[in-house]
């Protein structure tokens, strides 16, 4: 059988290239390796915030709603930068 392989989905060289499997759909990558790709994204949402805390959607709300993690508002969303996230978890997680 023929191995997937990673094709880019666009050519631009301003933007990074995403990457989606090609081929018969039998051999699949693990499911790790599909979560990594999410914490390679530089804005986050509060679902990847949560996965990468190992909490639910609804304490990363709280921490937002008592403003103990650093966020930003874009019109209604909350977006978490994946930099700062980092950094806050580096200083213990406090603001």
């Amino acid at each position: 059988m023929n191995e997937p392989k990673l094709v880019p989905l666009h050519a631009n060289p301003s933007r990074p290239t995403k990457l989606s499997f090609e081929g018969d759909g039998s051999k699949l990558p693990n499911s790790s390796s599909q979560n990594d790709l999410v914490f390679d994204k530089l804005v986050w949402t509060i679902s990847d915030v949560a996965k990468e805390l190992h909490c639910s959607s609804r304490t990363v709300l709280r921490l937002v709603a008592e403003d103990k993690i650093p966020y930003a508002k874009v019109g209604r969303l909350v977006r978490f930068s994946r930099i700062r996230i980092h950094d806050w978890l580096k200083q213990g997680g406090s603001r």
